[in-house]
């Protein structure tokens, strides 16, 4: 192959490269939004085609209906590492939601908003707006009602039932068509009596609105800061009137509009809590002008110093072991006699760390058994001298344990030793009972065969003594009886 044509295939294979991406990304489409209520909202995005994306660097804006110009809405850093897989939804909420992929308690929508959706070159792959707005392309529909969301399906947008993360309500009915764009009704109407001509047009009248500005992800015992945005019929900001907040949690609270931003809650205990707000314009009224409810979820403060330098390099690692993104913003790190304020934008991805240098901290080794991480609000969050104490006292713990143990080992072999010797003993008693046993057997069978032997001697001499005498008195007194009686006899030749 000529080096002509292994140019031209390069060219190709290029253009093929970058036609591909091109058709990837452009499958992403905004597909639907909720606005209120507050705690609800939530943006879904969807992947038309059935390649994965991969959303790294991509990025959210928004522009409100009297904005001259986008502003940022879900940042790039909240879509670093995240992917889209091919037909499936990506959905973005204030609140944890079962389908949420990302959290942003910070996710702000309102009526007559335009919201573009960014590719990590800053191409718009997707538009849609909604309300008074104009220049937003086909994809406009009329402000939704509280409870119901945009969505989108071949034909354009809709307002509906929400289904975060779920196929829309409309997508396989091809009969309904979305809802039309609203328009000024100028039906004439009958003169007045005075004379002339006149028409009346009908306005939609806005009222007030409410909403909770907290983030809906807290920590368990560390202060959360929780402050609210009223506006009024022309979406100016009211500063006066009250508002009435009750936390879920057993603990209520009424507040000025003028003090709302230095206002925080701490939940004792970790769950869901439903916390509610009532606007009040006046003192003197009984029934609020406008209210918002918002879920916040209360978890453990797993937001750790997992790991120290040593002399030569005193780095401090920070762990993030909650299940949700942890944003240290504003929090201290405190040592001895310095002192660390995390910068803004300080985020840590759930079980990931951040390796804090002593060049940006300016700690050493003298401050390892005085680190503390401090929330904004001064809360103690972590204490790393709590940990060395706990290693300390585990150590000692388990000195005890090995202590005990060889004494017991100790024990159990002086007690197999005592015992050894009590059966080596009591053998030795045994054998000896035996050898005794044995001895005195035999002095007892010596003793009655000496016995049967002097018995036998003393009888043989009794009866030799007695056979003697009788023949010693037999001899002596009948001898001369026979002498005499022999003497009537004479031996004849």
């Amino acid at each position: 192959m000529s080096k002509m044509s292994k140019r031209l295939v390069m060219v190709l294979a290029g253009f093929a490269f970058i036609f591909w991406c091109d058709i990837a990304e452009a499958g992403i489409v905004i597909n639907e939004v909720q606005l209120y209520p507050t705690g609800e909202r939530f943006i879904e995005l969807y992947n038309q085609d059935s390649v994965e994306v991969d959303l790294t660097d991509w990025y959210i804006q928004r522009k409100t209906q009297t904005a001259d110009s986008f502003g940022s809405l879900v940042s790039k850093t909240n879509f670093e590492g995240k992917k889209i897989g091919g037909n499936k939804y990506f959905v973005i909420s204030r609140a944890s939601i079962t389908n949420s992929d990302i959290v942003l308690d910070s996710l702000t929508l309102t009526e007559s908003n335009t919201v573009q959706i960014k590719n990590k070159d800053g191409v718009v792959v997707d538009i849609i707006c909604w309300g008074d707005v104009s220049d937003c392309g086909p994809y406009k529909t009329s402000n939704p009602e509280e409870g119901k969301s945009i969505q989108r399906n071949q034909t354009g947008l809709f307002i509906s039932t929400p289904t975060p993360g779920a196929q829309n309500e409309l997508d396989e009915k091809k009969d309904e068509t979305p809802a039309p764009d609203p328009k000024p009704d100028h039906t004439p109407t009958p003169a007045p009596s005075g004379g002339g001509t006149g028409y009346s047009e009908k306005v939609e009248t806005k009222k007030l609105e409410t909403n909770i500005l907290a983030k809906s992800v807290v920590y368990r015992g560390i202060s959360a800061l929780f402050g609210a945005e009223t506006t009024g019929v022309s979406n100016d900001k009211l500063l006066y009137g009250k508002y009435f907040w009750n936390f879920g949690d057993g603990d209520a609270k009424e507040t000025k509009t003028n003090d709302i931003s230095k206002f925080t809650h701490t939940f004792p205990y970790e769950g869901e809590y439903n916390v509610t707000l009532e606007y009040y314009e006046n003192y003197y009224v009984s029934t609020p002008n406008a209210s918002d409810k918002f879920l916040v979820k209360v978890i453990k403060p797993e937001i750790i110093i997992s790991s120290v330098g040593d002399e030569k390099d005193f780095f401090v690692e920070i762990t993030n072991n909650t299940t949700y993104e942890a944003d240290l913003s504003g929090w201290v790190l405190l040592g001895d006699k310095k002192s660390f304020l995390f910068p803004r934008n300080s985020f840590i991805q759930s079980k990931k760390k951040m390796i804090l240098s002593p060049k940006i901290t300016g700690f050493s080794i003298l401050d390892k058994n005085s680190l503390k991480i401090l929330s904004s609000y001064q809360d103690v969050v972590f204490d790393y001298a709590v940990v060395i104490t706990s290693k300390v006292e585990e150590k000692i713990e388990e000195v005890k344990i090995l202590t005990v143990a060889k004494a017991e080992s100790k024990q159990n072999v002086k007690e197999i030793e005592v015992a050894q010797i009590k059966e080596s003993k009591k053998s030795e008693e045994i054998l000896d009972n035996n050898l005794q046993a044995q001895v005195l057997g035999s002095n007892k069978e010596v003793s009655k065969t000496v016995f049967d032997i002097k018995y036998a001697v003393f009888l043989f001499v009794f009866l030799g003594l007695g056979a003697g005498a009788v023949y010693f008195v037999r001899v002596h007194y009948r001898k001369p009886a026979l002498e005499k009686a022999g003497s009537d006899f004479e031996i004849l030749e």
